[in-house]
Formats: C-alpha cells, sequence, structure tokens
C-alpha cells in the first residue's frame, strides 16, 4: 500500500504524492486525503487526523486551517509565524465556521467590532427598533 501503478503491466510501482494515499494495493492512482486529514509523507497508506481545533482541506500535507467553532491567528516569533487555532465560545455574537481567521468571523446583528483585524465585540445600542449595526455586511441572521 502507497504505491500505484498508473499504467497496467508496468513492472515499477508509483509513490504517492503528500497529500494523498494508496490505502489497498493494485491502486491506479492516489487518493486524496479528506478535508480534516492530512499526510506529510510520500508512499503512504492512511491520512493522519488533524490535531484538535485544527483542520485541513482535502489533499492537505499538513494540517494549516482551523476547525468549526475556531478562528485562526497567526503568532509570529523571532524564528517562525505559527498558526493558532482559538475558542470562540467565549466571543460574544460571533460565528466561526470551518476555515475562520480574525479577518472573516462572523458577527451576528445585535454586536460590532472595530475592525478586521480584532475578534472582540460590543453590543449594539438600539432605540425603538433601530440600531445601526442592523444589516452591516458579514452579519449572522
Amino acid at each position: 500500500a502507497g504505491l500505484i501503478s498508473p499504467v497496467r503491466g508496468r513492472s515499477s510501482c508509483d509513490e504517492c504524492e503528500e497529500g494523498t494515499i494508496a490505502s489497498v494495493p493494485g491502486l491506479s492512482a492516489c487518493e486524496s486525503c479528506a478535508q480534516g486529514r492530512y499526510q506529510p509523507n510520500r508512499g503512504m497508506a492512511e491520512c493522519r487526523w488533524c490535531e484538535e481545533s485544527t483542520s485541513s482541506g482535502a489533499g492537505a500535507a499538513e494540517c494549516s486551517l482551523c476547525d468549526t467553532d475556531h478562528y485562526a491567528s497567526i503568532v509570529a516569533d523571532e524564528a517562525a509565524s505559527t498558526l493558532q487555532c482559538t475558542p470562540c465560545a467565549n466571543l460574544p455574537g460571533v460565528d466561526c465556521a470551518w476555515n475562520t481567521t480574525v479577518q472573516t468571523v462572523r458577527i451576528s446583528r445585535e454586536f460590532w467590532r472595530l475592525s478586521t483585524q480584532t475578534v472582540q465585540t460590543y453590543p449594539c445600542l438600539t432605540r425603538d427598533d433601530w440600531s445601526p449595526c442592523v444589516g452591516r455586511c458579514g452579519v449572522i441572521g
């Protein structure tokens, strides 16, 4: 497993690339790892599961996205940048779908935020069924 024979009758096999596998012997094409799974090595028979709170797109060699109910932010230091997936559960008025980033978190109609560079939300003030927050771009519900 982990090898394919794309040409019938050929005496040698090819290794599947990163992000793909050959789960059973005799395949003529590699299979992509599913969303939420990855394979960093060539010639493998199984995809690995992404760690908790992280995810991947189909055919990934690494888990570089955040799972549902988390948002991605990049933590940078002098040596490297690292993906950090933070839970959305304690953020009022925020919805985090799969692959959400700080810029793409969805804000409910009852809340607002200063910019797409922050996840901190504030409740909207309403008066007589009017609110400056209703109808804004990217709102939930």
